[in-house]
């Protein structure tokens, strides 16, 4: 019968029109700062200004862009500090800057506070120059290179995140 047929049809269509009107209902994750206790599998967690989402069940540990078992989601920038002359009984933190052994590093978001270490990024260091009549200058080269393609991928990375929110 073909009045069975299209009153069917119409519910079909009433009922999809209804699911389509309907509030959208999403769940948006709340976030906690770090503070070393045991997170849940799909927590986000704050820490040293950048947002992260944490991939496994009771995870105690330090979240990183080197630790794999966080998925960084907005990396926040902190200004450099130039905090001097290294040592080695401080803690320093995301972009922080010392002088070490005639070179300059910037501390990056990974624990290890020895430098060299991934914990550390080289951005100068000084060579000897050529010896002159009052004896030996030195030349500060800066590592440009590196510290640029730092800086772009991170407005990728932003720029990609935003566009991501705007959607």
């Amino acid at each position: 019968n073909i009045n069975a047929v299209h009153k069917v049809f119409e519910e079909k269509i009433a009922t999809i029109e209804k699911e389509l009107k309907a509030p959208i209902k999403v769940e948006i994750p709340t976030a906690k700062q770090y503070d070393g206790n045991a997170s849940a599998k799909g927590q986000m967690i704050l820490h040293k200004n950048n947002l992260y989402m944490n991939l496994l069940d009771d995870n105690k540990s330090e979240p990183c862009s080197a630790n794999a078992s966080y998925k960084l989601i907005i990396s926040s920038p902190k200004a450099p500090v130039h905090k001097g002359l290294y040592d080695e009984n401080k803690e320093y933190e995301f972009n922080d800057i010392v002088m070490h052994n005639n070179a300059s590093w910037i501390k990056t978001d990974d624990p290890t506070q020895e430098i060299p270490s991934s914990g550390w990024k080289l951005l100068a260091k000084a060579v000897k120059g050529k010896r002159g009549e009052k004896g030996d200058t030195t030349v500060v080269t800066a590592d440009y290179d590196d510290v640029i393609q730092e800086l772009a991928d991170e407005i990728t990375f932003l720029k990609a995140k935003l566009g991501e929110f705007e959607k």
